[in-house]
């Protein structure tokens, strides 16, 4: 892999969901093009990574061991936290956090009809985080 990647301009990707690494395969298709072109003739190695000037156009790792670590070699500053896998934790964190968010944010955007509202919305979400730290007034204009 490390050579393959070393010969020319690559785009990393680093995906998280439930099962990512064999979603993922399916979607690339296996890892000899001939297995490809016989039982999967619709995938995307297929149909791309099969040029004589680009040796293995698509990556998938083979396992979540090895995911972690070659997302670890393109990002070492990234943090891999885990998925919240239980359906009632990811309710209730939607619940608590994400819903009151975006609905604060999307009754905004409705009452002030701004011109572009996709950056309004990233604009208004980047101010209004409610995991951004915060200081008091009086300590932000203090003088220094």
């Amino acid at each position: 892999m490390v050579v393959s990647v070393s010969m020319g301009p690559l785009l990393v990707l680093s995906m998280a969901r439930l099962n990512a690494v064999e979603k993922w395969k399916s979607l690339v298709g296996p890892y000899k093009t001939l297995q490809a072109e016989w039982f999967l003739p619709l995938n995307v190695k297929k149909r791309f990574g099969m040029h004589i000037d680009i040796p293995d156009a698509l990556h998938a790792s083979e396992n979540l061991k090895d995911a972690n670590r070659e997302t670890r070699y393109f990002y070492p500053n990234s943090i891999l936290e885990p998925i919240i896998q239980d359906q009632f934790k990811v309710e209730d964190y939607c619940n608590l956090y994400v819903n009151p968010t975006l609905l604060n944010a999307l009754t905004t955007l409705v009452r002030r009809k701004p011109v572009d509202p996709i950056i309004f919305l990233a604009e208004w979400l980047l101010m209004n985080n409610p995991f951004q730290p915060t200081v008091p007034y009086t300590y932000a204009m203090a003088p220094t």
